[in-house]
């Protein structure tokens, strides 16, 4: 068969000059007797034919071969009455038939069948699944008209010889949307990535493709991934685990969307939710239930902290506000839970006991402090809602000072937060505080709120001098030359990623718009890929060899690793500038030389 590309209109045009020939097959493979001419105008395609992809460089190669040789092998098909007169529908052998309209025959030679709609149908799919270059996508469509026909998945397993595991997958590609199915079929991407990737609803499907899949994407392109990674990849990116929320999930354990449903061993604590938009309303009609449960019992105000606002749903203030309940944004803080007394004779290691009776005392503290702030009017009782559930939230509340009162133009917003205040945000008992507009707590702070302020300074203290001899001791006390623990392994990476080029944050799924602060890092730098950790080792390479320092050791090293990953490119640079230094020795040579020459003849005259 001729391998050569040609232009179908080419060979249309040449088959208008000489018409093919159909060629006998020898004696041992002659047409059945019942072969006749049919005219292709006369034939149509069976619109219940699963298969529905056509390679056209394919259908090219087959169109230029009828062209030379003819058509060997008749087409199948079956007299079926038309409106507009006797038509003939394709049984099976439709890429003969689309290679023939391609050349421009105006008869095709076939094999008349009479067959009712079922029997056609049944020889159409069995033809079909039979060939060995059937597409997977093409078998999820043949199974799924057998099944339309009331056929079940036992019965398909049984009369084609797959397993129902095979049979569920390939059913699951149909979901797939075109522009995947493309790749799936031109095998850019395997069937694993695919089934993953079916599990996905629409919108997703295109996200991932925009962004990972298409072919004008060169870097975190994904397709060529191996496949754990590729999964590892699509549930952290695109899906959400389940646990995660507090609504009756019984409905989702059983979701074609629930990421374990079609799993051979299905764990359903592992279960990811892969379509987006039932998530979210199941997730906001529970925080609306929550929400106005808790307002309609203790009339609480409903606050959004400060540090959460990008991601909190619109759709939900939006809907409180018609509900009349106003969500108000703030230093909000979420409430310690009292906690429980361990006993001792849960712990028969006597130390153990020990350490779970301080951190009960410590917790029990946390509560008592903040209980004892809103009795004495010092913080308020609020709900306080997180991002993905409403739960019991308190603000501090703070008198006006007389400075205040005086100049009424100084406002109480966070610019005016001391530097102490933004770098204990996360305490408690060192939160922001806002102002109460109508508060009656006398300006005397009670003693309370002084031995508090008290206690945190003797915390702060503490805390310092054991970050100083720590430092003391770290850098003063040799270490012997022994291989870094995997502990000062990940502390690397936590090291490098200060240094991280924000091109690279897609590559390690950082959101956007987050900066890389020392907390984020903290919650990153210990579950990165090795993928990840070489692409950091090398940013932070890069960004250390690249500074400029003149004409030294480390640009000479900076060169041999730009030629280390890009030779010929390196190659042309060198050559370029050598060649431009060229030509400025030249002219400067010519110079040297003419004054060279002009003290040998002064020489000469002395």
């Amino acid at each position: 068969m001729s391998t050569k590309k040609q232009n179908p209109k080419k060979v249309a045009k040449a088959t208008e000059v000489e018409k093919p020939v159909i060629i006998e097959q020898p004696a041992q493979q002659s047409q059945p007797s019942n072969v006749m001419e049919i005219k292709v105008a006369e034939i149509v395609p069976n619109p219940a034919n699963p298969r529905k992809y056509f390679d056209e460089e394919n259908l090219s190669e087959l169109a230029q071969n009828i062209h030379e040789h003819g058509i060997f092998q008749p087409v199948t098909v079956r007299e079926v009455p038309e409106e507009s007169g006797k038509k003939y529908e394709i049984v099976f052998g439709e890429r003969r038939f689309r290679a023939a309209k391609i050349v421009g025959l105006e008869t095709i030679p076939c094999i008349v069948r009479n067959l009712t709609d079922d029997d056609a149908f049944d020889m159409m799919v069995s033809e079909n699944l039979q060939r060995q270059d059937i597409r997977p996508s093409e078998e999820g469509r043949a199974f799924k008209s057998i099944l339309e026909r009331g056929y079940s998945i036992a019965y398909i397993s049984e009369r084609f010889g797959k397993s129902e595991t095979f049979i569920h997958s390939r059913l699951s590609l149909i979901r797939l949307i075109p522009e995947i199915t493309v790749l799936l079929n031109r095998e850019e991407i395997s069937i694993g990535m695919a089934v993953e990737i079916a599990r996905l609803e629409p919108e997703i499907q295109e996200n991932l493709y925009k962004e990972h899949l298409d072919s004008e994407i060169e870097f975190n392109n994904w397709k060529n991934l191996p496949l754990k990674v590729f999964k590892e990849k699509l549930e952290t990116t695109y899906t959400v685990q389940l646990s995660r929320f507090s609504f009756d999930r019984t409905e989702c354990d059983t979701c074609t969307y629930n990421s374990e449903v079609h799993s051979l061993f299905p764990v359903l604590e592992n279960s990811r939710c892969t379509r987006s938009s039932c998530l979210a309303n199941k997730q906001e009609k529970y925080m609306l239930d929550c929400i106005i449960a808790a307002v309609g019992d203790e009339n609480l105000d409903v606050y959004i902290s400060n540090g959460n606002n990008g991601n909190i749903q619109t759709d939900i203030v939006k809907k409180l506000g018609e509900l009349g309940i106003e969500v108000k944004y703030g230093n909000v803080y979420k409430m310690p839970e009292n906690p429980v007394m361990p006993l001792e004779e849960n712990f028969p290691d006597n130390p153990s006991y020990g350490q779970a009776m301080k951190d009960f005392r410590i917790e029990l503290s946390k509560c008592n402090n903040v209980q004892g702030l809103i009795a004495n009017g010092l913080a308020c009782k609020v709900i306080m809602i997180e991002n993905l559930t409403p739960v019991p939230g308190y603000i501090m509340i703070k008198q006006e000072k007389e400075s205040v009162k005086a100049n009424p133009k100084i406002q109480n917003t966070p610019e005016n937060s001391t530097g102490s205040d933004k770098n204990n945000a996360d305490d408690s008992l060192s939160a922001p505080i806002i102002t109460a507009k109508n508060s009656h707590v006398e300006e005397k702070p009670d003693l309370l709120s002084t031995l508090q302020k008290k206690d945190m300074k003797n915390r702060e203290e503490a805390l310092g001098k054991i970050i100083d001899d720590a430092i003391s001791l770290i850098t003063n006390t040799d270490i012997p030359p022994v291989e870094t623990t995997p502990f000062e392994e990940t502390l690397i990476n936590f090291i490098m990623l200060s240094f991280l080029n924000r091109k690279y944050y897609d590559f390690f799924s950082i959101p956007e718009g987050q900066s890389m602060t020392e907390e984020f890092a903290l919650g990153i730098y210990s579950t990165l890929t090795q993928e990840q950790k070489n692409l950091l080792k090398r940013n932070f390479l890069i960004k250390y060899i690249t500074i400029k320092n003149g004409i030294s050791k480390r640009a000479a090293l900076l060169i041999e690793l730009a030629k280390h990953h890009f030779p010929e490119k390196m190659a042309e640079i060198e050559k370029n500038h050598n060649d431009e230094y060229q030509k400025k020795w030249e002219v400067i040579k010519a110079q040297i030389d003419k004054i060279e020459s002009e003290k040998k003849e002064v020489q000469k005259v002395a």
